[in-house]
C-alpha cells in the first residue's frame, strides 16, 4: 500500500527521499528524478486525487496491516514517519528569525488532517480524513527546499532505527524542539524551550546550575567555546528566564524584538546540539551517558559571569510600540478598546471620516485647553457623550473611567506627522 501525504507551505523542485519517504513535487516530479517510476505510476495513475493547490506530497510504501477502527489514530499514525521525516529539513532550513517560511504541517488539508491511500496496482484506495484540526499555524511563504543538501551525518541520526532510551528520548526532544518554532507566541515558546533544556540530562538533578554546567560541558569543544555559552546562557536563565517565570514579565518588556528572536534560536540550537551529541556517541542507557557527561565536566572550569560583561542590556524597554495584525474568527461591528489594544471592524474604511471627525474634536479640546495653560496627559483624556459619532466606540476597562480616546491620541505627539492618525490613515491608504 502507498502512502500519500500532502505538505503544505512546502516548495520542492526535485524530490528528496528521507529512508523510505519521498517528498515529491507533483508539477515537477517526471524532470526531477528518472529513477522514480513507481511514484509517477501513483501520480499520474490518480491526477484527480491530488490537489493542485498543494504541490508537494509525502509518498511511501507500507506492507503494514492497517487497523481502520480508529480513523483519527489511523491518520496521525501514518502521518508521524513522515512528520518526523521533515525534522531534516526543519533543522537544516527553518529558523525563529523567519516564521513565515516554515514547513507546513503534514497531512493538513482544509482544516483536517488526511492521508490518500493507493493500492500495489497503483490505483486510488481511499482518502482517510480525520478529526479537524485547530493547530493551523501554516501562514506564510513556507519553506523553499531548493537549495536542500541532504546532510547524511545529520540524517543518519535523525532517521535512525534505534529503540533504546537514550535514542527514543533525544528523537523525540528534537521533534518537539522543531515543532516549538510554529509556536507564535515568544513567552510560551520560550517557556517550552527551558523545560526541554532541563530535562536534557537523564539522571534527576534539582538544581538548574548543575545542570547547566553539564549541558554546556557536554556539547561545547574547549574552555573558550564553553565560557562563551556560558556567558550566553547565564544572561538566559539567571536574568530572563527569572524575570519571566517569577517577576511575570514578557520577553518584551526586557528585550527588544530581535533579540528575543535570536534568543530562542540560540536555545533551539543548543538543544539541537545536546540531542544530536547524544544520539551520536551511540550510548543506549541512561547510567552510561550521564557517566560521560560527568567525565566530560570535569574537562571544564565554570567562572561564574559577571553581571556587567552581558552583552544584552536587559534594562531595555521600548518608549512605544504599535503592532498591527488580523485576528481570524472575530466579528465586530464597533471599535473596541481593551487597555492599550484597539480592535478595528474589518469594514473600516467605511467609517473613516466619522472617525476623524471624533479625532478631530479630540484634538481640538487639546489645543483648547493646552491654550489656556492647562497640562492634559492626552492618554488619559476620556470620551464624552458630546463627541460625535462616540456610539461608534465600545470601551472594556479595568477603571472605571472611559478613556476611548486615548488610543488615538497617545503614543506620540498629536502635532506630528506620526500620529496615530496618520499611521491609521497610511495602513487604510486613505
Amino acid at each position: 500500500m502507498y502512502i500519500a501525504i500532502p505538505i503544505p507551505n512546502l516548495v520542492l523542485y526535485e524530490s528528496i527521499t528521507l529512508n523510505n519517504i519521498n517528498l515529491v513535487s507533483i508539477s515537477n516530479i517526471i524532470d526531477s528524478n528518472s529513477n522514480c517510476s513507481n511514484l509517477i505510476n501513483v501520480i499520474h495513475k490518480n491526477e484527480e486525487i491530488f490537489d493542485e493547490s498543494i504541490d508537494s506530497y509525502a509518498i511511501y510504501y507500507t506492507d503494514e496491516n492497517l487497523d481502520f477502527s480508529d480513523k483519527n489514530s489511523l491518520v496521525e499514525h501514518l502521518i508521524k514517519p513522515v512528520d518526523y521525516a521533515l525534522d531534516c529539513l526543519r533543522i537544516s532550513l527553518n529558523s525563529y528569525m523567519h516564521h513565515e517560511q516554515f514547513v507546513g504541517i503534514p497531512g493538513l488539508y482544509n482544516g483536517y488532517k488526511i492521508v490518500i491511500l493507493i493500492d500495489d496496482s497503483f490505483n486510488f484506495n481511499q482518502l482517510i480524513i480525520g478529526d479537524k484540526s485547530f493547530n493551523l499555524l501554516v501562514e506564510g511563504i513556507g519553506c523553499d527546499a531548493s537549495d536542500y543538501t541532504c546532510d547524511h551525518s545529520i540524517n543518519n541520526l535523525l532517521l535512525s532505527k534505534r529503540n533504546d532510551e537514550v535514542y527514543n528520548k533525544y528523537r523525540e526532544i528534537l521533534h518537539r524542539c522543531c515543532n516549538n518554532m510554529q509556536i507564535y507566541d515568544t513567552d510560551n515558546s520560550f517557556s517550552y524551550l527551558f523545560s526541554m533544556a532541563e530535562s536534557l540530562i537523564p539522571s534527576e538533578i534539582n538544581s538548574f546550575q548543575k545542570k547547566k554546567r553539564q549541558i554546556l560541558s557536554f556539547i561545547s569543544k574547549d574552555q573558550n567555546e564553553f565560557d562563551i555559552l556560558s556567558q550566553q546562557f547565564y544572561f538566559y536563565s539567571k536574568v530572563v528566564r527569572t524575570e519571566v517565570f517569577h517577576n511575570g514579565k514578557t520577553l518584551l518588556e526586557i528585550l527588544d524584538w530581535k533579540k528575543v528572536l535570536e534568543m530562542l534560536e540560540d536555545l533551539h540550537l543548543l538543544i539541537v546540539r545536546f540531542c544530536l551529541k547524544a544520539i551520536k556517541s551511540e550510548i543506549k542507557s541512561f547510567d552510561r551517558l550521564q557517566k560521560e557527561i560527568l567525565f566530560r565536566e570535569k574537562s571544564f572550569v565554570y567562572n561564574t559571569p559577571a553581571e556587567d560583561e552581558l552583552s544584552i542590556n536587559v534594562s531595555f524597554v521600548p518608549d512605544h510600540c504599535d503592532y498591527y495584525c488580523e485576528i481570524p474568527n472575530l466579528y465586530i461591528n464597533k471599535i473596541i478598546k481593551i487597555g492599550d489594544v484597539l480592535l478595528i471592524p474589518k469594514d473600516i474604511k467605511k467609517h473613516i471620516h466619522e472617525i476623524k471627525e471624533t479625532y478631530c474634536y479630540g484634538v481640538e479640546i487639546c489645543n483648547n485647553i493646552c491654550n489656556d495653560n492647562i497640562e492634559i496627559v492626552e492618554s488619559s483624556m476620556p470620551l464624552r457623550n458630546d463627541f460625535p459619532h462616540h456610539d461608534m466606540f465600545i470601551s472594556i476597562n479595568s477603571s472605571s473611567e472611559t478613556k476611548i480616546i486615548s488610543i488615538l491620541l497617545s503614543f506620540s505627539n498629536i502635532s506630528t506627522a506620526t500620529s496615530p492618525w496618520s499611521k491609521l490613515c497610511a495602513s487604510l491608504k486613505v
